[in-house]
């Protein structure tokens, strides 16, 4: 009967991964900057969801002509190559994925092959172990492009301690593995600890990757008959640095940066996004921090006095002051109003 239904703690921890998944997955999927940014980290979360589902469904659903116990193994162990091409996503955020990289997956089928063919489970871990070794190594052989990132202006933080993040979430659970096969610790305790790594990485991008990935509904572009079209691939190219890098969360990012960005003078920006926005450089520029701020007071945790840094404002007294002009609120009336 479902109404007798009783979960274990960890089965628990299992459904708290799992909704995170779904709020994960939900996020990407809506609110990603494009379809080929969002099918890598889709990917990687639809399967991790996939492992916790069947963490929670192993205990109570057996019989049912399923090997959930490869399920699970597959699932878990292929969280390490989907988690690399993850990192190579982080690394060129601006980029979309190369094909070269997706050669990773095949390492799925390939060890899970191996892992049928001898059926023993001291084999199938083993083949897992070498499986992220050999992920872990394309990450090492691909370290040029980590180069530059944690001082890169543009979110280079959050980019680069997310992948290192990733990078210990996936070689403390090979240690653990591993760990587990020379009986240092029991099933229960390594089960248990992969669900917390999960569950960790999961809570981290739920705080760090959102930021990172862009919005995935762009503003259109007005039609201006006093617009060329230079002007307008001037417009793409703003948007894009909107929708892929957040250039508004940069709080020293203003005209003269932008014009450089560009490579066009600073009167020319100020005229087309005056002709097609009807707004100054500042101005379009702090739209969009309150845009980032709303939901950060509406769908987080995070206090209002450090919101204004989250959002790209350089002071707390600015960022009331341009949060209450565009909103007509202030950010703790508009978090009252609107919290979910």
């Amino acid at each position: 009967m479902l109404t007798n239904l009783q979960f274990s703690i960890p089965e628990m921890l299992s459904l708290l991964g799992l909704t995170q998944c779904v709020y994960v997955l939900v996020y990407m999927l809506l609110r990603s900057g494009s379809i080929a940014n969002a099918v890598i980290p889709t990917l990687y979360f639809l399967f991790m969801a996939a492992a916790f589902f069947l963490d929670v469904a192993a205990g109570h659903w057996r019989g049912e002509g399923i090997d959930f116990e490869k399920l699970r193994w597959l699932l878990w162990f292929s969280g390490i190559p989907l988690g690399t091409l993850l990192i190579f996503q982080i690394a060129q955020i601006r980029e979309r994925p190369k094909a070269r990289y997706l050669s990773l997956i095949l390492f799925i089928p390939l060890t899970y092959i191996l892992g049928r063919v001898f059926e023993d489970d001291l084999a199938i871990y083993v083949a897992g172990l070498i499986m992220g070794a050999l992920s872990l190594l394309a990450v090492w052989l691909r370290r040029d492009l980590m180069e530059g990132l944690y001082n890169s202006a543009r979110f280079g933080h959050e980019r680069f301690w997310l992948i290192i993040a990733l990078l210990i979430l996936n070689t403390t659970f090979l240690g653990f593995t591993l760990a587990f096969i020379n009986n240092t610790i029991t099933e229960h305790e390594w089960l248990l600890v992969r669900t917390l790594l999960g569950i960790s990485f999961v809570y981290i991008a739920g705080t760090s990757l959102f930021r990172i990935y862009p919005q995935a509904f762009k503003k259109p572009i007005a039609q201006d008959a006093n617009l060329s079209p230079d002007d307008y691939k001037i417009l793409e190219k703003i948007q894009s640095l909107i929708d892929r890098e957040k250039i508004y969360q940069d709080p020293t990012f203003g005209r003269a940066e932008l014009a450089r960005e560009l490579g066009t003078g600073e009167a020319s920006l100020s005229r087309i996004i005056n002709q097609c926005y009807g707004k100054t450089i500042p101005q379009f520029l702090n739209e969009w921090r309150v845009k980032d701020a709303q939901k950060l007071l509406t769908d987080t945790d995070v206090p209002i006095q450090n919101v204004f840094e989250e959002s790209g404002f350089n002071s707390v007294t600015t960022f009331n002051r341009v949060f209450k002009e565009i909103s007509g609120d202030t950010p703790k009336e508009y978090r009252a109003k609107f919290r979910h």
